[in-house]
């Protein structure tokens, strides 16, 4: 039995991976353009915003250009664990800060820079690359 290729996103899970992308680049953008507003209310310094918007207009780029390359499992599973990492690093940036820690927006910017990466590295590795269909034509006869 020949080894199995896995098959790209299709349907629902692509238009899924676009939209994940695209909301993820204009976050990235989001972080640019607001960098000295938003650095001063979540009290991190401008680098750091710079850093993880651009990370993530890169990770949502790779998002995009993966949803129709990479296998479609592969890529839910591997946004299921970003998107989760990154709640579960909200929740505990936000009860932290509610607690009087001044590294929560730190804490939650850098989750997200290095969650950001990682995504890249997964999609840039090529792990999950989908093979183009292959046609099968039969072979002409030889007389």
């Amino acid at each position: 039995m020949p080894p199995r290729t896995p098959r790209a996103a299709t349907g629902a899970a692509r238009t899924g991976l676009i939209a994940d992308g695209v909301f993820k680049a204009l976050l990235g953008l989001a972080y640019l353009l607001g960098t000295l507003p938003l650095g001063g209310f979540l009290g991190v310094a401008p680098w750091l915003l710079l850093v993880t918007g651009a990370l993530m207009i890169a990770v949502g780029i790779a998002e995009i250009f993966a949803a129709g390359r990479r296998s479609g499992r592969l890529m839910v599973a591997a946004l299921i664990a970003f998107d989760s990492s990154w709640v579960l690093a909200t929740v505990a940036a936000v009860l932290l800060w509610q607690g009087g820690w001044s590294g929560a927006g730190e804490l939650w910017l850098g989750a997200q820079a290095v969650l950001a990466a990682a995504l890249i590295a997964l999609v840039v590795s090529g792990v999950g690359r989908t093979e183009p269909e292959r046609v099968d034509r039969p072979r002409p006869r030889l007389r």
